[in-house]
């Protein structure tokens, strides 16, 4: 075998391995995106589950008041009862909005990471391609 198959061979192994390189890459930062993806659609759905939670419990809190209220003989529609359930009402709202902007901040977040793992996959990609052709070119 003569020198120049050996750099022949050579150019070939270095170029198919920055041909793999490149897709391996690729294919990690894809797998990176769909799994940043999942993970934003599970901080919406918990953000979801949680604000429903918080409404329901508000619900409880508001129906006991009422109770209590009345059980007193005062008269819920006015006064201080109806101050403290309103009070319960504004609490709960601002709790709901709260979680689900928590969830939304993280969603948006892991949206902006998988945009970013998808560039880092290109990227790779054509990192890769680059590679193979200075390889190809040395020759």
């Amino acid at each position: 075998m003569g020198l120049e198959t050996l750099l022949a061979a050579s150019a070939i192994m270095s170029a198919g391995g920055s041909l793999l390189s490149g897709l391996q890459g690729s294919q990690a930062a894809e797998y990176n995106v769909a799994v940043a993806r999942q993970e934003a659609e599970v901080a919406r759905t918990t953000a979801a589950m949680e604000a429903d939670r918080i409404r329901q419990q508000g619900r409880k809190v508001l129906a006991s008041q009422r109770v209590a209220a009345a059980a007193s003989g005062v008269d819920v529609a006015q006064g201080s009862p109806l101050l403290v359930m309103l009070d319960t009402i504004r609490e709960t709202a601002e709790d709901v909005s709260l979680a689900t902007y928590k969830g939304s901040g993280k969603a948006t977040g892991l949206e902006a990471e998988a945009r970013a793992q998808r560039r880092a996959g290109r990227q790779a990609l054509i990192g890769g391609l680059i590679g193979a052709g200075q390889a190809g070119l040395s020759y």
